[in-house]
C-alpha cells in the first residue's frame, strides 16, 4: 500500500493526488492510503483505476509535468 499525505482538501472534500502517484499504485497492484490531519482513507485499486486526471498540466520544479486527480476524501 502506498501512503499519500495531503495538507489541504480542495473544496473541503477532495484530496488532489498527482497522476504519477496513482499510476505507481496501479503498476504495483496496491491500494492507496490518503491521510489528512488525523484522518485517513484507503482507496482500493479497482476504484483508483476509475479516476481520471484533470486537463490542466502543472510544471514540476524537479521532474516532469503532472496532472492532478481529485479523489473524494470520504469513507468508501
Amino acid at each position: 500500500m502506498i501512503t499519500k499525505t495531503v495538507k489541504k482538501l480542495w473544496q473541503g472534500k477532495y484530496a488532489s493526488v498527482r497522476d504519477y502517484e496513482v499510476a505507481a499504485c496501479i503498476k504495483s497492484d496496491s491500494n492507496m492510503e490518503i491521510k489528512y490531519k488525523n484522518k485517513s482513507i484507503v482507496v482500493p485499486l479497482d476504484r483508483l483505476k476509475l479516476y481520471k486526471p484533470n486537463d490542466r498540466i502543472f510544471e514540476s520544479k524537479f521532474g516532469k509535468p503532472y496532472k492532478l486527480i481529485d479523489i473524494p476524501f470520504e469513507e468508501i
